[in-house]
């Protein structure tokens, strides 16, 4: 697309390499440690339990309950018992994917995905 402004080409979509966390819950070994382990990176490390929150703040409060509900989303499908695949997250940057590799959790794999981006939008 031409900028009309300054007379450059500007790129009117791009496509972005990014991951697909996904779990194969017949090899996840321990999936509560697994669930905890990545809302943890995935909620940025948020807080764990209100009981370390000021009860007065409700925002952090808030951040809490939503931890504890990926976690909960995260342990359903990794807890599936024979279910050969069960996706996770899409669109994970770079930073993340080598976090949760770092964790080196059983049966937890990436796949790569092709995500259009609109730099104007």
């Amino acid at each position: 697309m031409h900028n009309f402004k300054d007379k450059e080409l500007v790129p009117v979509a791009i496509n972005r390499a990014l991951s697909l966390l996904y779990a194969v819950p017949s090899e996840v070994t321990n999936p509560r440690m697994t669930a905890k382990m990545l809302a943890n990176v995935l909620e940025d490390g948020e807080p764990q339990c209100e009981e370390f929150l000021p009860a007065s703040n409700e925002e952090l409060i808030q951040k809490c309950t939503r931890h504890k509900e990926l976690e909960e989303e995260i342990f359903k499908k990794v807890n599936k018992g024979n279910d050969p695949y069960e996706p996770i997250r899409h669109n994970l940057d770079e930073k993340i994917v080598s976090q949760i590799r770092a964790l080196k959790l059983v049966g937890i794999y990436f796949e790569d995905e092709l995500v259009r981006f609109y730099p104007q939008r």
